[in-house]
């Protein structure tokens, strides 16, 4: 099975598949070490968390969206977007220094949901015109 990518250039599948990829995946990673830690860090400190946790999953649920589900699909990122902030309140209350709270989960449910307005909004509108444009 052939994709529109096999003819192109190396470099159109590197912006096309890797890129996207790493906008994910490196700020994903980051996330779950701010998550996991027990240390306290001045950046983390400096901010509240319920505007951490609200930037967190907005980013990463737009970033899920765009490298892994980029049509109309809107359902997957938030359901996968929504069994991480679970998982993260699950492993935080075997952790010492943390605890379980159902308001991050909350939070995390109003990020995903501000994230899926921007995918919708935003950045599927503006991809479908790069798109066109470059079959033109």
């Amino acid at each position: 099975m052939s994709t529109a990518l096999d003819n192109k250039p190396r470099h159109v599948w590197l912006h096309a598949y890797l890129l996207p990829g790493v906008i994910f995946w490196v700020p994903l990673l980051v996330s779950m070490y701010f998550a996991f830690t027990s240390r306290q860090h001045t950046l983390t400190t400096s901010f509240s968390d319920v505007v951490l946790h609200a930037f967190t999953f907005t980013f990463l649920t737009a970033s899920l969206g765009f490298s892994h589900f980029r049509r109309e699909a809107y359902h997957q990122p938030a359901a996968w977007m929504l069994a991480y902030a679970v998982f993260v309140e699950c492993v935080q209350y075997f952790l010492p220094a943390r605890t379980f709270e159902l308001a991050d989960i909350a939070v995390d449910v109003a990020g995903i949901t501000v994230g899926l307005i921007l995918l919708h909004a935003i950045i599927n509108p503006l991809l479908n015109r790069v798109w066109q444009s470059s079959r033109d």
